[in-house]
């Protein structure tokens, strides 16, 4: 019923008549996340590693995947900032796993720009096929590695993003990336 649709992926933007949709990306605040930052005072101290992430923590995120890749990596520590969508923390039990909680948007920098490699550890579903994760145009601002699982709307970044498929290369990237 509506005369004009807005789509933020090329997934979004097949789902409706062409005659009224139109392709509009996401768009980042450069500024804000390249501009360097203090450090957070919440992010954990001492000579490890850190891997992030910042988003929503519901059931687009891959836990199992999440879980092995933090038993399987005890000298990195494992960041996850967002509200949590679910009946319960869905993050593993785990000494180097860290839930921050929501943070206000502007001050993301302050974690993205100073931990070691962000996260998309993504689940394949229809929600992620279709997404275009305004969080990977932040990472990539902020100067962040970042280790993905895949999703089409990665594609035009591909060659700033490792990209793995299960946990082992998860592990063997923090590692790569990370030394």
């Amino acid at each position: 019923r509506t005369d004009l649709i807005l789509a933020a992926s090329a997934n979004l933007l097949a789902k409706f008549p062409q005659t009224k949709t139109h392709y509009l990306p996401h768009g980042v605040d450069t500024r804000l996340f390249s501009t360097p930052t203090e450090r957070a005072i919440d992010l954990p101290s001492g000579d490890k590693k850190i891997a992030g992430f910042y988003g929503s923590l519901s059931n687009w995120l891959n836990y199992e995947l999440i879980e092995q890749v933090c038993l399987d990596s005890p000298t990195w520590q494992f960041v996850f900032i967002g509200p949590i969508e679910l009946p319960s923390n869905p993050l593993p039990k785990l000494p180097n796993v860290h839930y921050l909680g929501p943070k206000p948007h502007n001050v993301l920098p302050s974690y993205s720009q100073h931990w070691d490699v962000s996260l998309l550890p993504f689940k394949s579903n229809g929600q992620i096929t279709a997404c275009s994760p305004l969080k990977l145009l932040e990472y990539l601002a902020a100067g962040s590695k970042i280790i993905a699982t895949p999703f089409p709307a990665l594609s035009p970044y591909r060659q700033h993003v490792t990209v793995i498929n299960n946990d082992r290369q998860f592990t063997r990237a923090l590692n790569q990336l990370g030394s």
